[in-house]
């Protein structure tokens, strides 16, 4: 017999269908993943903190228990469950869960978790499982998850509500507005029962668009009445910007609120929108016998009427200069900061027909301010009294 020399072996390769897998995060003993809040009573059912109680052999309140219910199959019927060990994850907002002291709010038994931290509506809890198993056909990794969402839902007929009567979003206007105090009205319900009077009322404020609450005081300047009530009122003339925050607590009781119900709402100055033009009252030009020249505002305003003489010594500041038209030299302050300048002719004689710019450089006038010594002490007056000026 002759053997041939170009024979090949045939690589043979056994390829198997992908397993069917399923996994699904349950509660041990059908016990709800879902608990109900009563605020008024601040209590929960279940109640995750107390012992495991039972009710015709099932558990109804007490720690909540977790396990993954997981299959992974394939259509040959090679693979047998029963045989797979696979390892569990647990994860709560994204932390993995190692510990297994039962003081634990969260910790592992075995493969199951166990809640006994009770939640909120503000306060849920994210679990996420994940089963991991080998495929004993070809020795592949299977990675199988779920997860679900623990939170507590409030009784509908229970539920409190804060919100503020005026609106939410204010604007003053400082030349027309009637008044500069204005009020920030809360109403407290229980469902629709009205509670207003029978809750304690705390106010909080916010100079940074909220980023920051500090408690309303009677010292603060723009304080005018309403701490412990349902109606604060406050004057702008004071505060060009600032949020305000009203909480409750469902007792009447001076101690911080014991709900998460609140409203905010916010106030803050809308300046007009002016257009200051310079006059002259003898003219542009600079003659022989003149000794000083006086020169003014004339400010409109859009769709109103133009500001008055003592509007605009009211509400601007000017800062006047003069500089010479086409030059590069430093512009001379004149020494007034009033809405009417008059300036020397000596300052506005020139041998070469120089021409001058008079500017005002306007600026509208904010809220009042205490005034401030040197050395940071606020200046007060014979009787007491703290002194403000305009910003």
């Amino acid at each position: 017999m002759r053997h041939l020399n170009n024979s090949k072996p045939l690589a043979v390769t056994v390829s198997y269908p992908p397993p069917n897998t399923f996994i699904k995060i349950v509660a041990q003993d059908s016990m709800s993943t879902t608990q109900f809040y009563r605020p008024t009573a601040n209590e929960w059912y279940p109640d995750h903190t107390h012992a495991p109680m039972y009710d015709d052999g099932q558990c109804v309140d007490g720690p909540l228990r977790l396990r993954p219910q997981w299959m992974v199959a394939d259509p040959d019927h090679i693979i047998d469950p029963s045989a797979l060990s696979p390892t569990v994850y647990w994860y709560v907002n994204g932390q993995q869960i190692t510990s297994t002291s039962p003081s634990s709010d969260y910790y592992v038994d075995s493969d199951q978790l166990v809640v006994r931290k009770n939640l909120t509506h503000l306060t849920p809890a994210t679990i996420y499982c994940e089963c991991r198993v080998t495929d004993p056909r070809t020795s592949t990794p299977l990675v199988l998850s779920d997860t679900i969402t623990l939170v507590a839902v409030l009784h509908a007929d229970e539920q409190w509500c804060v919100e503020l009567l005026s609106a939410r979003t204010r604007h003053h206007h400082p030349l027309s507005s009637p008044s500069t105090q204005y009020s920030f009205v809360g109403e407290a319900r229980l469902g629709s029962a009205v509670k207003t009077a029978d809750v304690a009322w705390f106010w909080d404020y916010s100079l940074d668009n909220g980023a920051n609450w500090s408690a309303v005081t009677q010292d603060k300047y723009w304080y005018v009445s309403g701490l412990g009530t349902s109606t604060l009122v406050i004057d702008v003339d004071y505060v060009d910007s600032i949020s305000i925050r009203c909480r409750i607590n469902t007792e009447a009781s001076s101690v911080a609120p014991d709900i998460a119900a609140m409203a905010t709402g916010s106030i803050s100055w809308l300046y007009p929108d002016l257009r200051p033009y310079v006059y002259s009252l003898g003219g542009d030009k600079v003659m022989s016998d003149t000794t000083e020249m006086t020169f003014g505002l004339m400010v409109h305003r859009g769709k109103q009427p133009d500001l008055t003489l003592a509007q605009q010594r009211d509400w601007l500041l000017c800062s006047w200069v003069l500089r010479q038209q086409g030059s590069q030299q430093t512009p001379v302050h004149l020494d007034s900061s009033d809405v009417i300048v008059t300036v020397p002719d000596t300052r506005l004689r020139s041998n070469n027909a120089t021409k001058y710019i008079v500017d005002p450089n306007v600026i509208f006038r904010g809220p009042y301010d205490a005034m401030i010594t040197s050395g940071n002490d606020v200046m007060q007056t014979s009787a007491g009294d703290v002194m403000f000026m305009r910003n």
